[in-house]
């Protein structure tokens, strides 16, 4: 095998495996992008339970510790939102890498089947022309006895 075509598939595994890489990166993004939304969604499932009730006996200081308390919710919901609004974006940023790393693959396979259609062609000419000679040599050789 040629040097170029050991070389070629050294860096057709190194894109596989960057490609692999990128890959896991973006599902562990996803994932922890899953697990700020299901957070998200528990606390907006929280102040919507907590604002429907009422206290049995509204006093205003109970009122006040209420709607401080669904303040603070509100904040967390928020701050919540920012994290999911900073996944995304990591998120994103995973996606365009696996993409090219994924495309960097791709050319690096092209190239390596590229180099292995040359060699096969170099390979066939060199046979043709073994049987070329070998047929111009038997050839001969009959000519010669007759």
């Amino acid at each position: 095998m040629a040097l170029s075509q050991v070389r070629l598939e050294l860096l057709n595994l190194v894109a596989e495996r960057n490609e692999d890489d990128a890959k896991a990166l973006l599902a562990k993004a996803q994932a922890r992008l899953a697990e700020q939304q299901a957070l998200h969604g528990e606390l907006q499932h929280y102040l919507e339970d907590y604002q429907s009730r009422l206290p049995v006996r509204p006093t205003p200081m109970l009122l006040e510790n209420q709607r401080q308390f669904c303040g603070k919710l509100v904040e967390a919901l928020n701050a919540q939102q920012a994290a999911i609004d900073a996944e995304q974006g990591r998120v994103a940023q995973a996606n365009e890498r696996w993409l090219a790393m994924r495309r960097e693959l791709r050319i690096t396979e092209h190239l390596q089947q590229q180099g292995d259609l040359e060699v096969r062609r170099t390979e066939e000419k060199v046979s043709q022309r073994e049987m070329d000679e070998f047929a111009t040599v038997r050839h001969f050789a009959a000519s010669q006895r007759s």
